[in-house]
């Protein structure tokens, strides 16, 4: 958690010095808001034993946000986005 917890001000200080005061707190509330709809979601009884039961079901989330392109590393949909480029340098 204090991992995360100073990633979080780190970006949120980077993002004041950069784009404003206004952007960072809507950066900082939509961050709020996210992480407590994790928390809420993450509290169901149901979804704890099911994910606990069945853990490769992560897997299954893991590769929708890829395909999804949510995934701020690499992202499948780079690959089709980049064909062209490759396809030059050969």
């Amino acid at each position: 958690p204090m991992v995360i917890l100073t990633m979080t001000i780190e970006r949120l200080s980077i993002t004041w010095e950069e784009r404003g005061a206004g952007h960072a707190m809507k950066v900082a509330i939509g961050t709020l808001f996210a992480a407590s709809l994790a928390h809420v979601i993450m509290s169901v009884p149901e979804l704890v034993y099911f994910v606990f039961t069945f853990p490769a079901i992560l897997l299954i989330l893991v590769g929708f946000m890829l395909a999804m392109g949510r995934y701020r590393g690499y992202r499948l949909t780079e690959l089709v986005r980049f064909k062209a480029f490759l396809k030059a340098d050969s």
